[in-house]
């Protein structure tokens, strides 16, 4: 939780006991998939404003005298991308983040070994993709797309392209969205041989959907669930 708050994630649900689990839910605003009312535009910070991608924390209640359980990141999930206005880095490391690279744009092993990737820039949300590998871009693509998807111009967070202080494009990814602005998934080709194992800590990635236009269903890429759900 420390990992998440020092990157200016904040909580916005109090922390609740469900199914045996201690849930926490962050985001960098507003969560809901409506305009709050006392937003202005351009008058108020895109952190005002609705529709942010939340992260839900989830860690079983151990009882005394139970065994702490592991919770495997996998190989599945290569990275998390953010885009913030200003970074501590110390603070990160603080809270038992390790640091992989710090060359423009930071790489960083979360505590529990889920990679991130963290750049100084501006996003309206600073959440900007899940990156996932995968052994067949292309059939993965067309799974997404067959849901709302489409495939999207690399996002960046930096005011000009080709910046040495934010990370290239993978090559032959391709990056899935639905609109240009929201958070997508970027599809990464593994290295050949290269076993995928989705792993325990990521339980899931789930997507707000208006089930008037768009029904509720599930796919898997590498092993792990995306789902899409009408909105609560």
């Amino acid at each position: 939780m420390n990992f998440y708050e020092q990157l200016g994630l904040e909580r916005v649900e109090d922390p609740k006991v469900r199914s045996g689990y201690n849930e926490t839910t962050f985001a960098f605003g507003p969560t809901a998939l409506t305009v709050p009312p006392d937003f202005i535009a351009g008058v108020s910070s895109f952190a005002s404003y609705g529709g942010h991608v939340s992260i839900r924390l989830r860690a079983k209640v151990v009882q005394p005298g139970e065994p702490i359980p592991f919770y495997d990141p996998g190989t599945a999930i290569d990275f998390l991308q953010f885009g913030v206005l200003s970074l501590r880095l110390s603070k990160l490391v603080a809270t038992g983040g390790t640091i992989l690279s710090s060359y423009g744009f930071v790489e960083i092993l979360s505590p529990d070994g889920l990679k991130h990737r963290i750049v100084v820039g501006r996003r309206r949300d600073p959440f900007m993709m899940v990156a996932v590998k995968t052994r067949d871009v292309k059939k993965d693509a067309q799974s997404l797309a067959a849901v709302g998807f489409r495939e999207e111009k690399y996002p960046i967070a930096r005011p000009t392209e080709d910046s040495p202080f934010e990370p290239p494009q993978p090559k032959k990814s391709v990056y899935m969205g639905f609109d240009g602005e929201s958070p997508g998934i970027l599809l990464v080709p593994a290295a050949r041989g290269a076993d995928l194992v989705a792993g325990t800590l990521v339980e899931g990635i789930d997507l707000a959907v208006d089930t008037a236009t768009r029904e509720e269903s599930e796919l898997r890429v590498s092993g792990v669930p995306m789902r899409l759900r009408g909105e609560a």
